[in-house]
């Protein structure tokens, strides 16, 4: 070893720090549990059933919006992508009338359900 190395582990040693431990300050492990506030968990007595207290209808009507807005979005952005970089004016203007009329149907159930509330 040369006489470098040996003043350097040398200096290492005198300001505390140890070829075993180089951090000696820092925790051995991260504790996820001491983010969080010490409090119980609730147990399920009281809790609802969720299957019971949404309405059928309400459900449906959510699961149809989503879809609906989804194939809205896609209908209305291929369109105008195959219209524009295509130049098929047609079949980009049947998609953007499918996303169209699909996005309005989202807003008719949206509307019936009570969305503006």
């Amino acid at each position: 070893m040369s006489d470098k190395r040996r003043a350097v582990k040398r200096r290492l040693n005198d300001a505390g720090e140890s070829e075993s431990d180089p951090w000696p300050d820092e925790p051995d492990e991260f504790d996820p549990d001491s983010l969080t506030p010490d409090t119980p968990i609730a147990g399920n007595s009281g809790a609802a059933d969720t299957e019971t207290d949404i309405d059928g209808e309400l459900l449906r009507g959510f699961y149809a919006a989503v879809v609906l807005a989804n194939v809205g979005l896609f209908g209305l952005s291929l369109g105008a992508m195959v219209a524009y970089f295509r130049g098929q004016l047609l079949l980009g203007g049947v998609a953007m009338l499918v996303g169209t009329s699909a996005l309005f149907r989202t807003y008719q159930l949206v509307d019936k359900h009570g969305g503006s509330e």
